[in-house]
């Protein structure tokens, strides 16, 4: 019986005398964090923009979702599309169908209402590189 005890203290498993006496090890404390350079100083939090420490998985819906202060979700419906695509305002379920008609929007048939994935709005960013303009010649 005494070999068991012994396994579980090796294993990490805390007992509960370990936490009352105080003896199991302390969570880590959070570090404050690093100073502001000469450029930031003056700024507040908002305006201060900083990279994540992760690399995105859709680095133009991510960077258009920050924007608009939105998050990452698993399922986009409509009306959240009519929220992304608007500048200020939202844009019309119209102007949603005509993506999707046009083949320019992917849609899907999703659970509950949902009809978009963030890799379908990942692909539209991507595929929406605006042309320059040509010079008319006469």
């Amino acid at each position: 019986m005494p070999g068991k005890a012994k396994e579980k203290r090796q294993s990490g498993l805390l007992s509960p005398r370990s936490i009352h006496h105080g003896t199991c090890a302390a969570p880590p404390v959070s570090q404050s964090p690093p100073p502001l350079s000469g450029s930031e100083k003056g700024k507040s939090d908002e305006q201060i923009v900083t990279e994540p420490s992760t690399p995105l998985r859709y680095p133009l819906f991510e960077s258009v979702l920050r924007q608009k202060g939105l998050k990452l979700k698993g399922i986009y419906t409509v009306e959240d599309a009519r929220e992304i695509f608007g500048a200020g305002k939202r844009v019309s379920r119209r102007t949603i169908q005509d993506l999707i008609s046009t083949g320019e929007l992917t849609s899907r048939k999703l659970p509950g209402n949902g009809r978009f994935l963030a890799e379908d709005f990942e692909t539209y960013f991507q595929n929406s590189v605006r042309e320059p303009q040509r010079k008319h010649t006469e």
